[in-house]
């Protein structure tokens, strides 16, 4: 009886493997590193969109509040000239009327 060793057919199974497959480990590193890459643009340019998110949100606050400042300056600019015609017992003309007529 002639005794035959699988050992031969497993090393060229094995090496046939890895002749075939190798490349696809060289693929998925190099796919995993250009996803990174990716991925940390992606971060970035997220960041830097956030970023000016903020600046337009603080932007916008200090713009409203100028707003409010303005509308309770004409608010006091209204009740001195009701205060004003009351006691001079005149018809103050609003500013852009007066504007208007010298233009």
């Amino acid at each position: 009886m002639k005794y035959s060793s699988p050992g031969p057919a497993l090393l060229a199974a094995g090496l046939l493997f890895c002749t075939l497959f190798a490349p696809f480990g060289a693929y998925a590193d190099n796919k995993k590193d250009e996803l990174s890459a990716k991925q940390n643009q992606a971060q970035q340019a997220y960041n830097e969109a956030q970023q000016e998110l903020e600046e337009l949100q603080n932007q916008q606050s200090e713009t409203q509040s100028q707003i409010e400042d303005i509308a309770q300056v004409a608010q006091v600019v209204e009740q001195v000239t009701r205060r004003l015609e009351e006691r001079m017992g005149l018809k103050l003309v609003p500013a852009p009327a007066v504007l208007g007529r010298v233009c």
